[in-house]
């Protein structure tokens, strides 16, 4: 039987091989969000808008007990896409092919993957517009009445919108941290980005994503003006 001294060192070997992997994934992602940015020679207010939609844990996998995925992101996705589309905002909704036990859409170690290929793609194809991403997830928030959380994240492009959904809906803001790297990622090219979490324990009305849709269209009608960075 192991002693109680041997599974201390253990836990403790064990914890400084994670604080490594963390630091070598930071370092990591520092790198390759240097590597692009978005730039137009359109002035700002000529540019249409494009909403982008991202759903990295849209797949499921059948008989894993654990959250495996996130389980109303790419229905809400959809929806929030068909009330945009009412409005006639451009979007697309972007849902992720990979389980997140295979490889997490949402972590620099997918950055090669086909799912960060589209999405590359799409912002280099779109950097006429004036673009939002909206990356999608969802979650079991039982201390929060909200139907959407959204997430504060290390780079602050995003933050003004998820003050607004905050305060319309009543949440609190959690705090993101550079691990998200789809809004991360998009953000540190000059594109304004949000991580918005679907509180799986809310039912939420169609009205409510009408809401949410509002607060999206009214965003890019002053984006030019609430945009901090980047080409006016």
């Amino acid at each position: 039987m192991e002693s109680q001294s041997g599974s201390d060192a253990l836990k403790s070997l064990l914890k400084d091989f994670e604080k490594d992997i963390l630091r070598a994934q930071k370092e990591q992602m520092e790198e390759y969000m240097t590597g692009f940015h978005v730039k137009s020679d359109v002035p700002c207010g000529d540019r249409k808008p494009f909403v982008i939609i991202t759903v990295p844990h849209a797949k499921c996998t059948a008989g894993i007990e654990k959250h495996s995925c996130d389980y109303y992101a790419a229905e809400s996705a959809r929806i929030l896409s068909s009330k945009l589309n009412a409005d006639e905002i451009d979007n697309i909704v972007l849902e992720g092919d990979k389980n997140r036990f295979d490889i997490d859409l949402n972590r620099v170690e997918s950055k090669d993957t086909e799912f960060h290929f589209i999405l590359n793609g799409l912002i280099r194809q779109n950097s006429d517009r004036n673009i939002l991403l909206i990356d999608m997830h969802s979650g079991r928030f039982k201390e929060n009445d909200s139907p959407f959380v959204p997430f504060h994240q290390p780079i602050t492009l995003g933050n003004q919108i998820a003050d607004t959904i905050a305060t319309e809906f009543k949440s609190n803001i959690p705090e993101g941290s550079i691990d998200n790297f789809v809004v991360n990622k998009v953000m540190s090219w000059d594109v304004p980005a949000i991580l918005i979490e679907v509180n799986e324990e809310k039912d939420v009305s169609l009205e409510q994503f009408s809401q949410l849709r509002d607060i999206i269209v009214d965003y890019m009608d002053d984006y030019c003006t609430v945009k901090k960075g980047g080409n006016k």
